[in-house]
Formats: C-alpha cells, structure tokens, sequence
C-alpha cells in the first residue's frame, strides 16, 4: 500500500523477544537536495526556446536539439559568423556567500564558447568558464588561467566530448574554485569585478561554433552536504593533508582523520575532489561521509594492502582496496 505522506516512525522489541534495542542519532530530512535552479530539456518541443527565465540574444540561434536522441535533449547555442554570437541568460534567485554552479556543457568545435559566465544583476562578470582549441580557460582577475598545459601539463580537453563543469563560488571573498568532471582544477581564483551577490548564468558560442548545455544545478552552499552531517566535531581530510587531486597518495591523510574522529562520534568529510587513496579502517562511534562533490579512487596495488585478521576465519584474508 503506498502512502502521500507519513508523521510515525516506530520502533520495537518483539514481546517475549531478547536483547536491546539502541537507538541513537535518528535524523528525517523530506529532501536534502534543495536547488535554487535545477534545469534540464526533456520533453521539450524540438527547436523551441525555454521562456522560464531565460533571455537570448537576436544573434545567432538557440533552441533545444534532441542530442544525442530524441529522449535526451540539450539546449544548444549555435553561431555562424562571429558577429552573430548565439548568447542565452538564465536568472535565478539572487545569493550571496557560498554557492555552487553546476552544468553538462559540450562544444561542438574548437572555437571560443562561454560555458558559462555566472553574473550579477548588472550583467558584471564574477567568473567565466571558455572552451576554445580543446582546453579549458577560466578567468582569475582580470586574466585568463589556461588549465590545460599550464596548470595541467600534457593534457587536454577535446571538442565534441560532454563535460560536467563545476564552480564553488564565495562572494564574500569574492573567490572561487573551478571543476571539471568531478576533480579540482583550479583553486581561489579571483573575481572579474567586486561582487556581493549573483543572480544569472550566461551561455554562449562566441565563435562560429555550437555549444550545448544540460543539467543545469544551482544551490546556496558549497556542499550538499548542508544539513546532513552530525553535529560532533568535523574532521576535513584535506585539513590532514589530502589533495583529492586524483594523483597524489591520500592514504595517510585519510587514516589520520578517521583515527581523529573514531570513537568520539566525529565526522569524516571528503568533499570537493578525487581521493587516491588505499585501504582504509573504519571504527566504532565515528561517520565517514563522502560528500557528492567526492570520489574515492582505489589504489589495487595487493602488495601494500594490510593482512586483516577476522574474528569469523580460520586463517588471516586479504583486504583488498576495492573498498573501503
């Protein structure tokens, strides 16, 4: 039988049943993902503009495609000459402090697209994200920080490939933290103006080009996280050491955290990058939280794994990395 809705959590102990029943740290949340704009094109007619929000330019052509099917569309953003730049602005909520922005870009070729500007009420640029000649550029000040070779040697990010970009942004510090598919690619970049609050991001193929956009998320916090962690004391691993680059050996830094937390009922929080790391013990009274913005990459390496001794074998057992 299903139900609308529920008020009544039991529990219970058999009559006539053994043993105790503890219960500790009961939390109920209706829905801990909560955005100030969630986006995406499905069911949307084929070439027809979203009006929920949005505003485009004269120039050009937007509209939602069915790329790469029918049942999974995108909007997409298409130029033909330069001076005819395609160009969309979707506003939402104003917020200031923290906030995240998240989007499933694609540029079709190799000239200049914005995937995206995040602006203010003025249109004032607080951060740029540019696809142009397989890299990635984001603006720091009044520069661009190119990612690939300069800050990611010998690597490159091709045209006509989805990419999942993500900006952690602080408009009180006027700073953000930018990052492709998951891992960390650039850390306290500047602001291009003096911002206090946010309101709107900005597409556009700049270039004869077309760009396509999807999943577009945004919410006022840093993490979703927000909320759903226990009150004790927080142990950030990064804080002992951890890069969550995908590339550096986080291993120590994690085991530091979780003996910090364990039997104390702390918290350990991996967030905001990708965590190489080997085989990691977990103890009583403690939580390991792995945070949405977080991966954890298993080293399988057998030979620098730990021999666990269970209390239910014969004979000691491997604990591979595939776990933790």
């Amino acid at each position: 039988m299903g139900a609308s809705s529920f008020s009544t959590i039991r529990f219970s102990v058999e009559e006539g049943g053994l043993g105790t029943l503890d219960i500790d740290n009961l939390r109920l949340y209706d829905n801990p993902e909560v955005f100030n704009l969630e986006k995406d094109f499905n069911g949307a007619d084929k070439g027809s503009r979203p009006e929920d929000g949005w505003t485009y330019s004269d120039k050009g052509s937007a509209g939602v495609a069915p790329v790469p099917f029918a049942e999974d569309q995108r909007l997409a953003f298409t130029t033909v000459s330069a001076d005819k730049a395609a160009e969309g602005i979707r506003r939402f909520s104003s917020i200031s402090g923290k906030l995240t922005v998240d989007a499933k870009v694609k540029a079709n070729s190799t000239g200049w697209v914005t995937a995206p500007a995040v602006i203010d009420e003025k249109e004032r640029v607080a951060a740029k994200v540019a696809m142009c000649r397989n890299s990635f550029f984001i603006s720091n000040g009044d520069n661009w920080a190119y990612i690939c070779n300069q800050e990611l040697p010998h690597n490159y990010y091709p045209a006509g490939n989805w990419y999942q970009v993500k900006l952690v942004l602080d408009t009180k510090a006027n700073r953000y933290d930018f990052y492709i598919d998951g891992s960390k690619r650039y850390g306290g970049a500047a602001f291009t103006a003096d911002i206090d609050a946010v309101n709107g991001l900005q597409f556009a193929a700049n270039d004869p080009n077309a760009l396509y956009v999807d999943n577009i998320k945004v919410y006022d916090s840093d993490s979703l996280a927000r909320g759903l962690m226990p009150e004790n004391e927080v142990y950030n691993v990064k804080d002992f050491g951890a890069k969550g680059d995908g590339v550096t050996d986080d291993t120590e830094a994690i085991r530091q955290a979780v003996e910090a937390a364990a039997y104390r009922g702390g918290t350990v929080v991996l967030e905001n990058g990708v965590f190489y790391t080997g085989q990691i013990i977990l103890y009583n009274d403690m939580t390991f939280f792995l945070d949405v913005s977080a991966t954890i990459l298993a080293d399988m390496n057998r030979n620098v794994c730990f021999v666990v001794q269970s209390k239910f074998l014969r004979s000691p057992r491997w604990a591979e990395r595939k776990s933790i």
